[in-house]
């Protein structure tokens, strides 16, 4: 939709004038600024949202599970015509200080603590098992209330510090690479994590999924190579050096399949500040090349403080630029019906730097003069 008429050219042929992108923006889904929390400019919010739960707000004892902090989250999402993508996590900050798994897992066979924040042992087969039970539960939640159809994605969460498959300064320097189920003041295995990325494509087999990148590129690697509509995404967009993924010589093999996934699935970012402004904040001309150079779809709508230089008009540009951005470029049709069939021949033409992801249907519509 993001054209209008100009004059009539011939008897059958119409040529749109194209909308300029610095024309008040038309939000369209999967593309742009999605909502996320408390949104920095609304009125350019696509048609999609996102929130992100810990486990312990969702089993409260063995078995015993409650969605409905994620339902009132999907029914509000479904009510303002937009599709909703979450990630699932069991712990935020190392220092938090608090659990956010159910009270069954926080003993020492399950994790330890550090101070008074409860590490998880993403090694511990128990675990890894109860975080089946816990994602299968949920993913037939979704399709026993005919949710799945209204969801965008699913980040591969889980692991790490906020589900971001991170983890700073926690672990003995001391420990092995590879450790054995229940080593639990160990880091995580590779094969135990490629368990944890197996879970969410069984629980979730008819939603797209997106891959935490920066961290374990191993992992990623992984994730990304077992669909070609497994997406990525990063955090800190616009932070100067942040996306140095080609020369990261630990990214080599994940970078290689990265690279061209924006093709088959999309790139989903989100700024990421302090709340101050200082050299580490991320630049909105920085973030424009970035989003041009590894083809970002979704950009989460808040998380950046506004400056002199990272200027609302920039941050709203900055949406537009990302994803498809669709224009018609000519139509062809009779000047009157001579039956009840109106043959419409068009032409479009994609000006932005990823695809649609999901197929559309084109609608016409016949107006009269007064527009009805």
């Amino acid at each position: 939709n993001l054209f209008a008429f100009s004059g009539f050219v011939s008897a059958k042929t119409y040529l749109p004038v194209r909308i300029d992108i610095t024309a008040a923006e038309l939000p369209s889904p999967m593309r742009g600024l999605y909502k996320n929390g408390t949104e920095i400019a609304p009125s350019s919010s696509s048609p999609d949202a996102y929130g992100r739960y810990v486990w312990s707000d969702l089993e409260s004892s063995i078995d015993t599970y409650d969605f409905s902090v994620i339902d009132r989250d999907i029914i509000k999402a479904i009510s303002e015509g937009r599709k909703f993508s979450f990630r699932i996590r069991v712990m935020k900050s190392k220092t938090s200080g608090t659990s956010y798994v159910p009270k069954y897992l926080t003993n020492d066979q399950y994790g330890w603590y550090s101070g008074t924040t409860f590490i998880p042992d993403w090694n511990n087969d128990y675990f890894i098992a109860r975080t089946e039970k816990l994602l299968t539960a949920f993913g037939k939640h979704l399709d026993d209330m005919n949710y799945t159809k209204h969801i965008n994605w699913v980040e591969i969460g889980i692991y790490g510090q906020y589900g971001e498959w991170a983890l700073s300064s926690i672990y003995p320097s001391s420990c092995p690479l590879e450790p054995y189920p229940g080593s639990s003041d160990c880091e995580a295995s590779d094969s135990n994590l490629q368990k944890i990325v197996d879970i969410h494509f069984r629980a979730f087999p008819n939603i797209r999924k997106v891959m935490m990148a920066k961290t374990r590129a191993n992992l990623v690697s992984y994730a990304l190579s077992k669909s070609v509509d497994v997406g990525w995404r990063v955090d800190c967009l616009g932070r100067p050096g942040y996306f140095n993924f080609p020369t990261q010589t630990n990214y080599a093999t994940a970078w290689a399949i990265m690279q061209d996934r924006w093709k088959t699935a999309p790139v989903v970012v989100e700024y990421c500040t302090d709340g101050t402004l200082d050299a580490s904040d991320p630049s909105q001309d920085d973030a424009k090349k970035q989003i041009e150079n590894f083809h970002i779809s979704a950009i989460a709508n808040y998380n950046l403080v506004l400056s002199s230089d990272n200027t609302m008009e920039k941050y709203i540009l900055n949406g537009k630029i990302a994803g498809y951005r669709i224009v018609p470029t000519i139509f062809e049709f009779p000047d009157y019906l001579s039956s009840s069939t109106l043959n419409i021949k068009s032409s479009w033409l994609n000006l932005g730097n990823a695809p649609l992801y999901e197929p559309w249907d084109i609608y016409y519509q016949l107006r009269n003069a007064q527009n009805a």
